[in-house]
């Protein structure tokens, strides 16, 4: 479920669940989704043991809290 399937780029790339992706160097996968009203990101830093979950009752407003905190996470590695 974690393994690259389709490639995107040197960041990252899909799995059959979960994204497989870097952040200032640091390995995370994960996943996001939403719905009108609704947005979700789900990002888990294997190397260090951080977890990330935002939920949102907003439309995209979960997607720029998780990428501030996942740089954050990154930076402090």
């Amino acid at each position: 479920m974690t393994t690259v399937k389709v490639q995107q780029g040197p960041a990252g790339g899909y799995a059959y669940l979960f994204g497989d992706f870097r952040v200032n160097g640091q390995r995370y996968i994960g996943h996001s989704g939403g719905a009108p009203g609704i947005n979700a990101e789900f990002s888990v830093f294997p190397d260090s043991g951080y977890t990330i979950v935002v939920l949102s009752n907003t439309d995209f407003n979960a997607s720029p809290v998780a990428d501030k905190i996942r740089q954050w996470v990154a930076y402090r590695e």
